[in-house]
């Protein structure tokens, strides 16, 4: 257990393609959950709509989101999970900032259309879902990837108050709501960032086939465990003295 532990630690620290990844789907974890509670406020506080409307608007985005699911099958497919990735965190973010601009210059009676943004943010996340726990799934190390996934979840949730503090702090110095929208939108940009900064998905899966021996104590010898367990906790140990070092920076030692 301490290898393993000490091993996901220093994956997670170190400069490698792999940190980008996790970084990326944690983003886009915490922006996908955000999304559609600021949305929901915003169908109300700013467009008044009746519930009727909302319920219809929510109802689109689900059957947008079935729709989605098959999109990122067929993309997949015919490219790579991380393309298949890429694309609707873009889209995403076009639909979601758009379509809240959009919305708030449509007359009183074009009031249905938001129905059409619903399907479309559905047909986003769905497909980002699908795809980004592929990613998760394909780019961790062999046998891990109930551990990664696990630590995505939680930091998703311990950090899931981030981006909608944006879009409160935009509401109590009375800034359009759909600005809000679009700050928490702008998670999804961000994660498509760390993504590009990853290797060529052939290369990112190679990898985490690679990982699969020294990861788990699994090695062909005990030599290689030892030294894969001595780098690891070299880059644990750093990581912490480096912490330490910038906390304690600017006081006096005395």
């Amino acid at each position: 257990f301490r290898r393993v532990l000490f091993r996901s630690i220093a994956i997670l620290l170190a400069p490698c393609s792999e940190a980008s990844a996790y970084l990326s789907l944690l983003l886009l974890l915490i922006a996908a959950s955000a999304i559609m509670a600021a949305v929901a406020t915003f169908l109300v506080a700013s467009l008044e709509l009746a519930g009727a409307q909302i319920g219809f608007f929510f109802m689109a985005s689900l059957a947008g989101m079935i729709l989605g699911a098959q999109i990122s099958n067929f993309v997949t497919q015919k490219a790579n999970p991380k393309i298949s990735c890429q694309l609707p965190a873009a889209c995403s973010f076009v639909a979601m900032a758009g379509g809240a601009f959009a919305a708030t210059m449509l007359p009183l009676s074009l009031k249905e259309l938001p129905c059409l943004w619903g399907l479309l943010c559905g047909i986003g996340l769905g497909w980002l879902y699908a795809a980004g726990d592929l990613v998760l799934s394909m780019a961790a190390p062999e046998g891990q990837e109930a551990e990664f996934a696990g630590l995505c979840m939680h930091r998703g949730q311990a950090l899931g108050w981030l981006l909608p503090l944006s879009c409160s702090l935009a509401a109590q110095r009375s800034i359009h709501q759909k600005h809000g929208v679009a700050a928490i939108g702008s998670g999804f940009v961000i994660a498509l960032g760390f993504m590009t900064l990853t290797v060529p998905w052939e290369q990112m899966a190679e990898q985490a086939k690679m990982n699969d021996g020294y990861l788990l104590g699994g090695g062909s010898n005990a030599d290689e465990n030892d030294e894969s367990m001595a780098a690891a906790e070299d880059i644990v140990a750093s990581a912490m003295a480096g912490s330490a070092r910038g906390l304690s920076f600017g006081l006096d030692p005395r």
